[in-house]
């Protein structure tokens, strides 16, 4: 099911997802996963991967840019430890807003 408005072009099934993984506490690296596996074409494009990190989790741009240069989105040199210091705390946080549906 695709979103309505300005989210349209967005596969909620992706951002569902990518919450349900950040609820049962995986790390940053296992919510990308997740993500990939719902909509493999996200590989191809990091500012989708970016843009669905933002819509889901409500994200500043700044904080989704640390997703380039990350090990688990193009095998950067971030690693998953890395990347979880930079947006695991964000995430969670923002969980907290997020009702369940």
């Amino acid at each position: 099911m695709r979103g309505e408005g300005a989210d349209k072009d967005f596969n909620e099934d992706v951002v569902d997802a990518m919450r349900a993984a950040a609820r049962a506490g995986e790390n940053v690296a296992a919510i990308v996963a997740r993500a990939y596996a719902v909509e493999p074409d996200l590989r191809d494009s990091k500012i989708w991967l970016m843009r669905y990190f933002r819509l889901s989790f409500g994200l500043a741009i700044h904080t989704v840019m640390r997703l380039e240069g990350a090990h688990c989105v193009d095998g950067g040199p971030i690693s998953d430890d890395q990347l979880d210091e930079i947006l695991l705390a964000k995430i969670r946080e923002a969980m907290e807003h997020i009702p369940v549906d």
